[in-house]
């Protein structure tokens, strides 16, 4: 498969997802038309790291809460998670 040859890639259980495990995937398949949605929730079991010195660099860190600390993503998180959340 090509680079770019996807529309859209999606990432499901991105809460627990390691961040180099999601970049080197998207670096093979992405271009620079790809639309990425990550999906999951990143306030439930995050990704297991064994490795001390990968914890300390921030591996240990889901990429989805690494997007959501960021200026302008935040306001992309879809309402329906936040009523999953709240039990009617």
């Amino acid at each position: 498969v090509k680079e770019g040859w996807f529309d859209w890639i999606l990432i499901d259980e991105a809460g627990q997802a390691h961040e180099p495990d999601v970049l080197c995937a998207l670096g093979g398949l992405a271009g620079p038309k790809s639309c990425v949605v990550l999906l999951g929730d990143p306030f439930q079991l995050g990704p297991t790291v064994e490795c001390n010195t990968a914890s300390e660099y921030g591996l240990s860190k889901p990429i989805i809460e690494r997007f959501l600390e960021l200026p302008g993503y935040r306001s992309l998180v879809s309402s329906s998670s936040q009523s999953q959340q709240e039990p009617d």
